[in-house]
């Protein structure tokens, strides 16, 4: 086998390797992310059993992504081969010396752009956003398309999302998928970037966790079976603290994560709570729950619900 096969042969290796490397790490990487954010607290609370994700799951990403890391480093490992064989061929040093800088401007640029994304994200709030929960409750049996716009990125959705969710919704609030499987609700978490209101709220102490949280989200418009998924939820992850500092959002939470939804509710409704422990009280203004809810009366129409919540500083 003469010299140029043998360096083809090489090339052809390595780009498999890079391709069958990336994917099998994208792969376990999306795998630990999704197991662990899957929340079995929140299926708990609600009565539901949920698989484990497995490798179907991630493979389609993890595919992806091994196939757009090769598409940037094929050809550089074509070019670095192509030039030492050069090199070795006709023992012409200019060909490797300009792979060698093509390569360096390469790492550069590389290393620039990573520096001022990482930048750009740290200049801003990072929260966890956990448990949001999207009840869908029409009138009559309805389609309904349900798209995501965040400042940030999903860790993990139930049922998975590719784009949106598709589903048909009934009134008991009761969706179905395409492939005819059922859900109680549609169900997201997420890596997000904005800055919570933390001007106003309430200063609980752990102790009186569940109690505040039924009175509060009830007084927000949640009903019996909403409020009581949430309080099941939140309560053990707050009740040990010594006081826990509680502001429900509004504003700056719709425009980090805003909801669109086909065809248009007439009720929308979400609830979203950013909390953090304190070891001491905090005198902080109270919020005025009665106008920021929407009560159960007046629900009318195609309605929405949604309740979230994270832990600032998490």
């Amino acid at each position: 086998m003469n010299r140029k096969r043998i360096f083809i042969l090489v090339t052809v290796v390595l780009v498999l390797a890079v391709f069958i490397g990336a994917t099998v790490f994208w792969a376990r990487e999306q795998l630990c992310v999704a197991r662990s954010n899957l929340d079995h607290e929140l299926y708990s609370a609600l009565g539901i059993e949920q698989e484990e994700p497995g490798l179907a799951d991630v493979l389609p990403d993890a595919l992806l992504f091994g196939s757009l890391v090769t598409a940037f480093f094929g050809p550089v490992i074509s070019f670095l081969s192509f030039g030492i064989y050069k090199i070795v061929d006709s023992r012409n040093p200019v060909p490797f010396v300009v792979t060698m800088i093509v390569l360096f401007v390469l790492g550069v640029v590389f290393v620039a752009v990573d520096s001022y994304i990482k930048k750009a994200k740290a200049a801003q709030t990072v929260v966890n956003v956990h448990a949001p929960v999207i009840y869908l409750y029409p009138e009559r049996e309805t389609e309904v398309d349900v798209e995501l716009s965040l400042s940030g990125e999903l860790t993990y959705t139930y049922p998975t999302y590719e784009s949106g969710w598709n589903v048909t919704a009934y009134p008991s609030g009761n969706l179905v998928d395409a492939d005819g499987e059922e859900y109680p609700f549609l169900f997201w978490e997420a890596e997000m970037y904005f800055e919570p209101d933390l001007s106003h709220g309430f200063c609980v102490p752990g102790s009186e966790t569940e109690e505040f949280l039924s009175a509060a989200v009830s007084e927000l418009g949640l009903s019996s079976s909403e409020a009581s998924a949430f309080v099941a939820y939140w309560t053990p992850k707050m009740e040990d603290n010594a006081y826990n500092v509680i502001c429900f959002q509004t504003d700056c939470f719709d425009e980090a994560a805003e909801l669109e939804i086909s065809p248009a509710p007439d009720v929308l409704l979400r609830v979203n709570m950013v909390w953090y422990p304190s070891d001491e009280y905090v005198d902080i203004p109270a919020q005025d729950l009665s106008s920021m809810g929407i009560p159960l009366s007046a629900r009318e129409g195609f309605t929405v619900v949604e309740w979230g919540g994270e832990m600032y500083g998490e």
